[in-house]
This record gives C-alpha cells, structure tokens and sequence, in this order.
C-alpha cells in the first residue's frame, strides 16, 4: 500500500523552549469526579439516535453521563463498552459515501493519513506510567519507521504544551472492570479527518493495591488499543467477543473489514492474541501482532 509523506505536524505551533518533565500541576487524578458521571432520565434526541444507527450503534446499549472534555468544559457523553462519543461530533463521524463492506475491522471512518499526531499525557511523573505511554507509542512509530504506516506520533512533555496536544491521555479512576475508554475519529473538514482527543486509563492499573495486578506490558497494550480505536480501529472479534470471559457479539454493526485479516466468515476468524481484541488478560504483552501489523498496513 503506498504511504503519504509525512507533513508537517497537524499544530503547526511550537515552543521555543526545550520540554522539560511534566510539573507538579500534572495530576494522576485529573477531574476523576467529574468522569462518567451518569445523567439519570436523559432522553436522547432522535436526531442522535438516527446517527448512532447510520454508524452501527445501537442506541439500546447506550449509557450518557457527563464528562470533562480536554477544555475543561463539562459535557454530555454517550457510551459504548470503551469508547465515547460526544454527541455534536455524530455528524462528522459519518463516512462522506458508504464504505464497502470488504479478520481485523475499522470504522468507516479512519483519521487522516501522513501526518505527526501529538501527544500529552497527565502522568504526573509516574513511571509506570510513564514507561507505557512510551511503550504505546513506539509500537506506532516502529512501523511507521519500517514503512508500514503513514503516521506517526510525538509525545510531549511539557505541561505548558499540553493544548497542542492532539490527543491527550487522562489517568483517572474508572472502576474494577474497564481498564481503558475512549473515542473514534471526527471528520474536520472534505481532506482532514482528526483522531479522537482524549484517552482515559483506569489509574487502578497504576497506583493503589490492585496495581501490582498489572505489569507494565498490560497498561501498555491498554493505552496501544485506546490509541488505536481513536484513529479508527475496531475491535478484531466485535462480532462475537470471544477473548471475553462472558463472550457476546457487540450489539452493533458498521464494522468495515480491512483485506488481508481474517473476517468473520473466515474457517478461523479469530487472531487470539490481537492487541484489538475486546478483552486481553493480564498477561498480554502489549505488542501487536502480525495479523495486527497487516491491518495497520493495510488501513495506513
């Protein structure tokens, strides 16, 4: 698949003075009150409930909460298993023609090839933390090195930064269950279609008792995932959910296939080891998978 140059970044505004670690302003705990906190009686807007249908969503299988968007503003947010939507943006998710329906899946819709995407992360210095955001970020630029993608990512440390940032990774505490949430692409304008703008990481993976549970590699394969379904990916076995300890087929359509992945018409659809997989155990490594790196190279 031929790859598009590298431009210049999406922000084309820089400092002049050198990054330094991230300051004491940084939190482990940004705004944590304020994630999903649920909205009891909201009525969703047919208008919503048309566009989450154009996509494949259900809006059965909705929950709306408020949130802290990367602004500071509080909005309304309707989930999906791991990932959010804020509902002014359900127009600019939406393909500019139907995609065919053609493993390894996407959305209709995937952010913008050939560009250096920033990203900000609230690590407060933690090095667990610190490493995985790292980690993450280097298996993207990895094959972007070796050719296989025309992206790629820089991280930024300075707090002064952070709103150049074009996704910004948020440590807060999202439960026992869910290790990662975030969003899909929005359409910009007719030639720029920009990847979700903020990953949220449960921090219970971090700091806290039940940190010692997650190796490094895991937090690594949750924050290389969430990154992934903000350029567009979906998960590998939506269809079934079968890396789940209670397997069932998400209740949604509009998955596009990507040629080169098993589908799941294939006499072996599952790639068990995917970093895309609904779920992963705590033993994942945290690095894509050869099947994985072919979707990426295929989408990219």
């Amino acid at each position: 698949m031929k790859k598009a140059l590298l431009s210049m970044a999406v922000i084309a505004i820089f400092s002049c003075t050198k990054e330094s670690t991230e300051e004491n302003r940084d939190s482990l705990q940004t705004s944590s009150e304020w994630f999903n906190e649920p909205i009891i009686g909201y009525e969703m807007p047919q208008k919503d409930i048309a566009y989450l249908q154009a996509l494949g969503f259900s809006d059965e299988y909705v929950s709306v909460t408020h949130t802290i968007d990367e602004s500071g503003d509080k909005r309304i947010t309707y989930n999906i298993d791991d990932i959010m939507i804020y509902p002014e943006d359900l127009p600019a998710m939406l393909p500019k023609k139907s995609a065919s329906e053609t493993g390894h899946y996407r959305m209709p819709l995937i952010a913008s090839n050939g560009f250096t995407y920033r990203i900000y992360a609230f690590t407060n210095n933690n090095a667990k933390a610190n490493d995985a955001v790292n980690r993450a970020i280097d298996n993207y630029n990895l094959l972007f090195r070796q050719g296989k993608i025309g992206f790629n990512f820089q991280r930024l440390y300075n707090y002064d930064n952070r709103n150049l940032a074009n996704i910004r990774i948020y440590f807060n505490d999202l439960g026992p269950r869910t290790t990662g949430r975030t969003g899909f692409p929005v359409r910009v304008n007719s030639s720029f279609v920009r990847p979700f703008s903020n990953i949220q990481v449960n921090r219970r993976m971090i700091t806290g008792s039940t940190s010692r549970n997650y190796p490094t590699d895991r937090v690594e394969h949750t924050i290389t995932h969430e990154i992934g379904h903000t350029m567009g990916l979906r998960h590998t076995d939506w269809f079934s959910r079968s890396s789940c300890a209670n397997p069932n087929p998400e209740p949604w359509l509009g998955a596009v296939h990507i040629p080169g992945t098993p589908s799941q018409f294939s006499s072996n659809p599952i790639d068990a080891n995917s970093l895309m997989n609904a779920c992963s155990p705590l033993s994942a490594p945290g690095e894509f998978t050869a099947k994985d790196k072919i979707a990426l190279d295929r989408t990219w």
